[in-house]
């Protein structure tokens, strides 16, 4: 079965990073296939990230939970999202990395097991990006490690690049 945007996310016959790193995190829950609930930080992240693939529409549709429900405004988390957006197209370096191919998807085999990727920007031959909105970079603390580390370890993002890269 051939990987699209409207069933990447339902296709369990790939393996993907997010289930990786749920396995990592709890076997038994990554195997009972559990869905833990989007958080607002999420939620925000996915906001920048739809704006800058071209599927804000869709975003909006998906989640009318970023609109206040008296006003039809956007919650604040969202407006601060908006400010975040403006900040990125400020820079001229940045969009030179956002500016390829959005949310391209590669499917692969890393020891045997099939994977499946969807990379936020690709850049043949240059670059891979995978966009994350961060508060801020100070340590966050990590089970698997015990102790305060940066995020990039504490949420596997560094597998996450190396599935990218291998596939």
């Amino acid at each position: 079965m051939e990987i699209t945007k409207e069933n990447y996310a339902t296709n369990h016959e790939y393996m993907s990073y997010s289930r990786v790193s749920k396995y990592l995190r709890c076997e038994a829950a990554a195997a009972a296939n559990y869905q833990t609930p989007t958080t607002p930080s999420q939620l925000v992240g996915s906001y920048v990230d739809a704006y800058f693939s071209d599927e804000m529409d869709e975003f909006k549709e998906k989640h009318p939970e970023i609109f206040n429900s008296r006003t039809g405004e956007l919650k604040a988390d969202f407006v601060k999202a908006q400010d975040i957006i403006k900040r990125i197209e400020s820079d001229e370096e940045f969009m030179y990395w956002m500016d390829g191919e959005k949310q391209k998807i590669f499917t692969g085999e890393i020891c045997g097991i099939k994977f499946k990727v969807k990379l936020d920007v690709y850049k043949p031959e240059e670059a891979i990006v995978d966009l994350k909105v961060m508060k801020d970079f100070n340590r966050v603390w990590s089970d698997a490690f015990g102790c305060y580390t940066n995020f990039v370890k504490a949420y596997d993002y560094d597998i996450e690049m190396a599935i990218f890269q291998e596939i």
